[in-house]
């Protein structure tokens, strides 16, 4: 029938049937043809096999007569919506005749005329039982990779939490080591004895670079670190990566060189991990060097707007790595040959943790070497351009300044000339002494001076000393400022530059703000070189000379953690009180003034955190230094999210924490004498002891023994004391009649402290008594009494030591 009812023509039939055929043939699948009253008039083999009849029973036939029930009602509606010019598309799924189930995608396909008119409907099915058992199959792999999944992440989980959990664990028996180790050998003469004592805390820090190593690592294969984005010195970077190797270089006669060319020193990214990678290849070129240099240098290799690509190089005259060894070397555990593992040890860890962190900085890392020409490693990382500080006054400009470098290792000469040539100073380099003293010389006897000597001090046949000794024969007093420059921070050294009268000291690796400050320090104020030379360079004596007397509450629950802290506190004569826990802390806190609280984070009752946030929510602005275990990055930003200060990792490191006590207590103004070769300050420092001798109640030559002999620490020591104590101790005296003696116990042992550490041994023995009778059930009136008595004997003391630390009383006995 065609669309308007009328049977076709003969012809029409034949051409509809051969097109019916030719597309039967193109489609391979089911196929069928419908007109508008839903009569079948063409049917494949495949349609006639899909229904189960032969063409006799399907040519024809209505859709109503071949397809009953539910099913017929179905298709009926289904090929009305096709009649419609709606275009159909479903699935269907039949029992065939040999009773497999099987799935067809069925299209209904309107057969259009251009003028829109509807004269049937193709019916075409397709077999897609196979791909839905492939999906289906892909369903069920897909879920059991999700169970996986869920299952690796979980199990990561684990491992992090259990890895957090062995750090805290390791660590802390990692600080009772370092910190008891350092404080025992720092008190023992016997040589053999302190040897041993140097090689426990060496084994010591070797393991604990291991654990570093191996915690770090778990982190980065489980996707858990994140890189911190903060600005930070270059330069400060460096001198802390090199002072943790400068003992090992020094041991095996090792000269370390740093050149950072024109890299700027504020730096913006994350300096933990820059550090680790700087540390673990530093570390490798000094175990790897038996004789020689090692030499950093840092340069810019690409700038993208505010983005700078650095390359680092260590550069060592060590024994090499063959050609054959080089693509193992950042593998995990392995090193260059099993020879090499036998006679210097190591995991290999340090460098396959150096390509980890390097990547996550957008870098990569790479090594040239040759056998017995030393190795060359390099990193590069993208870091931003951080923000420049304000810079403090100099005492003198270096610009136009002229300068003579003496050193006999052209690595070092050149990355000094360099550095000096940037600070604006014209600079005349010589490799040897005998050159030096030929080129002085000449300047001599034309007449021209020069501002300022750099000179090394071990040079062979003519060493740095003996150099300036023989400058000072030939230009008397017109021998220029003098800086010694070495690797050896020896005793031989330090007495050479004594006697040679060389006031400033330099230890390689020299960066570029010890050069500057080394250059302040001998062409600027009396007072600066005053007090470098006071301290020796030492941080531990820097500590005892600005801040002697301050006071820092250790917030610690460690019983040996706590030893190790105030041992090291007393060292630089601070003033260590103790709280077992944050909230004990908070009550010291709320009941008398401190100047720093180092912060245990993990305690009972109350941790670090909720210590910490207590303390700002009451206005307490002192500074709050975390003292934790818990050594990672995200626990540093938890610290410092709290309102902590600063995060110093377990074990304690004593220079480290020395580093942060000068960074963080107030600072106060210096009060140095006048010149050490100076008749009055040796008159003035000779009548000041005098009086202090004459002081009721206080030892001044115990006192000074205490503190090395340095008068001026002691001098600094007792005025800090006369100032804190001149009213006395009321809090002794409010505590000592309340129920809370802890407070008052507390107080004594703090006051009891300072007094003996300035020598007041006697008012601090009566501290010491009285502080145990508080821990005992005594009535309150004996006690304050007591407690009154030695707060009258302290305002006493304080009041005495005032009036002989007073420079007019000087005067007046002149008089």
């Amino acid at each position: 029938m065609s669309a308007n009812g009328e049977p076709p023509d003969d012809r029409a039939a034949s051409e509809s049937q051969r097109l019916l055929n030719g597309l039967a043939n193109a489609v391979p699948g089911v196929m069928a043809y419908w007109d508008s009253d839903q009569h079948c008039r063409f049917a494949n083999q495949a349609f006639l096999d899909w229904i189960g009849l032969d063409a006799a029973q399907v040519i024809g036939r209505s859709a109503a007569d071949l397809f009953a029930g539910e099913y017929g009602a179905a298709v009926r509606q289904t090929m009305a919506r096709g009649l419609a010019g709606q275009p159909q598309r479903l699935e269907r799924s039949t029992q065939q005749t040999d009773g497999e189930h099987r799935t067809f995608e069925v299209h209904y396909v309107p057969d259009q005329l251009t003028d829109g008119t509807v004269q049937g409907v193709y019916v075409m099915a397709f077999d897609i039982t196979r791909l839905k058992h492939t999906e289906r199959d892909l369903r069920e792999s897909n879920e059991a990779l999700a169970v996986a999944r869920d299952q690796a992440e979980a199990a990561n989980q684990a491992k992090s939490s259990f890895l957090a959990n062995m750090s805290h664990e390791i660590r802390t028996p990692m600080n009772a080591i370092v910190g008891l180790t350092h404080l025992v050998r720092r008190s023992l003469h016997d040589t053999l004895q302190r040897d041993r004592l140097g090689k426990i805390d060496a084994a010591a820090q070797h393991l604990l670079q291991i654990i570093n190593d191996l915690l770090d690592l778990s982190k980065i294969e489980a996707g858990k670190v994140v890189m911190e984005s903060v600005d930070f010195s270059l330069d400060e970077l460096l001198s802390a990566a090199f002072h943790l190797i400068e003992g090992r270089a020094q041991d095996k006669g090792l000269e370390l060189v740093v050149d950072t060319d024109h890299v700027p020193d504020r730096i913006t990214g994350d300096p933990t991990r820059l550090s680790q990678i700087l540390i673990n290849l530093l570390s490798n070129a000094v175990k790897f060097t038996a004789r020689g240099w090692v030499r950093l240098s840092a340069a810019v290799a690409q700038t993208q707007g505010d983005q700078l690509q650095l390359r680092f190089e260590l550069q060592d005259t060590g024994e090499g790595i063959a050609a054959a060894d080089l693509g193992r070397v950042f593998d995990a555990f392995e090193q260059a040959d099993v020879s090499t593992t036998r006679r210097h040890g190591g995991t290999g860890l340090g460098l396959v943790l150096a390509r980890h962190l390097a990547r996550l900085m957008g870098g990569e890392v790479g090594v040239r070497s040759q056998p017995g020409a030393g190795s060359t490693f390099w990193f590069t990382a993208w870091v931003g351009r951080g923000q420049p500080v304000a810079q403090r006054s100099a005492p003198v400009t270096l610009q136009g300044l002229r300068a003579l470098v003496v050193d006999d290792l052209p690595e070092s000469l050149a990355s000094l000339a360099d550095r000096l040539g940037q600070f604006g100073l014209d600079v005349e380099t010589h490799a040897s002494g005998d050159a030096a003293l030929a080129g002085m010389q000449a300047h001599a006897n034309a007449g021209r001076s020069l501002d300022v000597l750099l000179v090394d001090w071990q040079m062979a046949p003519m060493d740095g000393v003996a150099l300036v000794q023989q400058l000072r024969a030939l230009l008397g007093d017109g021998l220029p400022p003098t800086i010694l420059i070495t690797a050896f921070d020896e005793p031989a050294m330090w007495a050479g530059a004594r006697a040679a009268g060389i006031g400033t000291v330099l230890l390689k690796p020299i960066t570029a703000s010890a050069l500057h400050d080394g250059l302040m320090q001998t062409l600027g104020p009396r007072a600066a070189a005053a007090e470098a030379q006071a301290a020796g360079g030492d941080l531990e004596a820097l500590v005892r000379l600005r801040h002697a007397g301050r006071r820092v509450l250790v917030a610690e629950d460690n019983l040996i953690n706590q030893q190790v802290a105030v041992d090291l506190l007393h060292t630089v004569g601070l003033h260590a009180d103790v709280a077992q826990d944050g909230r004990h802390a908070l009550a010291l806190l709320t009941a008398q003034a401190y100047d720093l609280v180092l912060m245990d984070v993990q305690m009972p009752e109350m941790d670090g955190l909720s210590a910490a946030r207590e303390c700002r929510r009451l206005g307490l602005r002192l500074p709050i230094i975390a003292m934790t275990a818990n050594a990672f990055a995200e626990d540093r930003r938890a610290c410092l999210a709290a309102g902590m200060s600063d995060h110093l990792a377990k074990p304690v490191n004593p220079d480290t924490l020395f580093q942060l006590l000068l960074q963080w207590l107030p600072s106060r103004e210096a009060k140095l004498p006048a010149g050490p070769n100076s008749d009055a300050a040796a008159d003035s420092a000779a009548s000041l002891l005098q009086r202090l001798r004459g002081v009721p109640g206080l030892d001044a030559d115990r006192a000074l023994q205490t503190l090395g002999g340095r008068l001026s620490l002691l001098q600094r020591a007792l005025e800090a004391f006369a100032q804190g104590y001149a009213g006395g101790a009321p809090p002794l005296l409010r505590r000592a009649t309340e129920a809370d003696r802890a407070a008052a116990r507390a107080c004594c042992h703090s006051v009891a402290g300072a007094s003996a550490t300035v020598g007041a041994l006697s008012l601090a023995e009566r501290l010491q008594h009285l502080e145990g009778r508080l821990a005992l059930p005594q009535p309150a009136a004996g006690l304050a009494a007591d407690a009154a008595a030695l707060h009258a004997e302290l305002v006493g003391l304080a009041a005495r030591l005032q009036q002989a630390l007073d420079t007019r009383s000087t005067h007046a006995a002149a008089r």
